[in-house]
C-alpha cells in the first residue's frame, strides 16, 4: 500500500488528542474524521487539527469504506463495542487500555481481534520510549543475567485534593479503571515485556481517600513465572508527583533501573564493578531502539513521541513492512492478562491473601 493509511479518531480528549498529533508525525497516514460524544466537540477537534470530517456518531466513521484504521479513544465503558465494531467493519484497529470495562468483555474483544484478518494493538505506550526498548535489548543479550526480581512504583498526585471530579471516578463510565488498573497495569505491562515474565499470583493492599468507592493507592506483591518475584506501589494520591513511573530489574549480576520521568537515563548497575548511566546516543543503540530515538543525544524526546513509535510500527506492519522491534506493541491478549492480573489484585485485596491467576 503506497498511498497513506485514512485513519478515524473516535474521542477527542487528552489522549484522543495526543493521537490525532502523532498520527501526523508518522509520515505514514492522514485523520481523516473524528467522531466525539458531541458534534461541538468533534467539531472544535476537526478545526484544531484540520481533520476534514466531524461526526456526533462514531459508527459513521467505524462504517465508512474509505477508512481504514480506526483509533479508539473513548471512556473505558465503551471500548469493547467500539472495538468490536472496528474489527467486525473489517477495520485495524488501535485501541486505548484498559481493554474493555470487564474481564469478560476483553476475552471477547480478544478473540475478535485474532479471528479478524486485520492488524489490533493495544495502546501501552511506555513501552515505545526508546531507551526502554534498549533495555530489553541489553536483557535479552544476558547483560545482567537472570532476572530474579522486578520493583519500582507508578506514582501521581492529582487525586490528592478532595474535590477533584473526573469521569475515572465513576465506576459507571471507567469499569475496572481503578488507580491499580489505571496506571498500575502500565508498570505491570512493563515488568513482563522487560523481563519476559508472566504474572502468576499477586497479593495486594489497597486503599481510597475521600470516600472514593475504589481505589486510589495501593502495594502489590508479585510472583512471576519461573520463580522471579515483584513489587509495585501504585499512587494517584501522593502529593507533588507527577509521572513518577520507576522500574527496576535486578539479574544474578547487574540491575537496569529506568525512571519515566528522565527517559533518556538507563542505568546499569553490576554486582562487581561500577554503576553506569547510560544515555540516550542514537548511533550506539541496538537497531530496534534507534529506529525510536528521532533526535540526537541531549535532544530530550517525550511521551507524545512514544505514539509515534508505536502507530509507526502499527502502519508498518499493516504496510508489510514491519519494523525492527516490532514486538514491542502491546497485543489485544496483552490487555486480557493485564485486566485479569486487575481482578485478581482486587480480590486479593478483598480476601487478604494471595491469589493465583488463571492459567492462560
Amino acid at each position: 500500500m503506497d498511498r497513506a493509511l485514512r485513519i478515524g479518531v473516535i474521542g477527542v480528549g487528552l489522549v484522543g488528542s495526543a493521537h490525532i498529533e502523532a498520527i501526523a508525525r508518522t509520515g505514514l497516514a492522514e485523520v481523516t474524521a473524528v467522531a466525539a460524544s458531541s458534534a461541538e466537540s468533534a467539531r472544535r477537534a476537526a478545526d484544531r487539527y484540520l481533520v476534514p470530517r466531524a461526526e456526533a456518531d462514531w459508527r459513521s466513521v467505524v462504517e465508512d469504506d474509505s477508512i481504514d484504521v480506526v483509533h479508539n479513544c473513548t471512556p473505558n465503558h465503551l471500548h469493547d463495542e467500539v472495538g468490536r465494531a472496528a474489527l467486525a467493519a473489517g477495520k485495524h484497529l488501535v485501541t486505548e487500555k484498559p481493554l474493555a470495562a470487564t474481564v469478560q468483555e476483553g476475552l471477547g474483544l480478544a478473540r475478535a481481534a485474532e479471528a479478524a484478518s486485520v492488524v489490533s494493538a493495544l495502546c501501552h505506550n511506555y513501552r515505545q520510549f526508546a531507551m526502554v526498548v534498549e533495555a530489553r535489548e541489553l536483557i535479552r543479550e544476558g547483560m545482567i543475567g537472570e532476572v530474579h526480581h522486578v520493583h519500582g512504583a507508578y506514582l501521581q498526585g492529582w487525586l490528592a485534593p478532595a474535590g477533584v471530579s473526573n469521569w475515572r471516578l465513576d465506576p459507571e463510565v471507567s469499569g475496572v479503571s481503578t488507580t491499580f488498573a489505571d496506571i498500575g497495569t502500565h508498570w505491570c505491562d512493563l515488568a513482563m515485556h522487560l523481563s519476559s515474565h508472566r504474572i502468576e499470583s499477586v497479593c495486594a493492599a489497597l486503599s481510597s481517600r475521600h470516600g472514593r468507592p475504589a481505589d486510589d493507592h495501593g502495594g502489590v506483591l508479585l510472583r512471576f513465572d519461573g520463580g522471579v518475584l515483584g513489587t509495585v506501589t501504585a499512587s494517584q494520591v501522593s502529593p507533588g508527583a507527577g509521572n513518577s513511573l520507576r522500574i527496576r530489574l535486578d539479574g544474578s549480576y547487574g540491575s537496569l533501573y529506568w525512571d519515566q520521568e528522565r527517559p533518556e537515563d538507563l542505568w546499569l548497575g553490576r554486582a562487581n564493578g561500577p554503576t553506569e548511566l547510560r544515555r540516550k546516543s542514537p548511533p550506539e543503540l541496538h537497531e530496534s531502539a534507534r529506529l525510536r530515538a528521532h533526535r540526537p543525544a541531549g535532544e530530550i524526546e517525550g511521551w507524545n513521541t512514544t505514539f509515534v513509535n508505536l502507530f509507526s510500527s502499527v502502519y508498518r506492519r499493516i504496510k508489510g513492512e514491519p519494523l525492527p522491534g516490532d514486538d514491542c506493541v502491546a497485543t489485544l491478549s496483552d490487555g486480557l492478562l493485564l485486566m485479569r492480573v486487575v481482578d485478581a489484585v482486587a480480590q486479593s485485596n478483598s480476601e487478604r491473601s494471595w491469589l493465583d491467576l488463571p492459567r492462560p
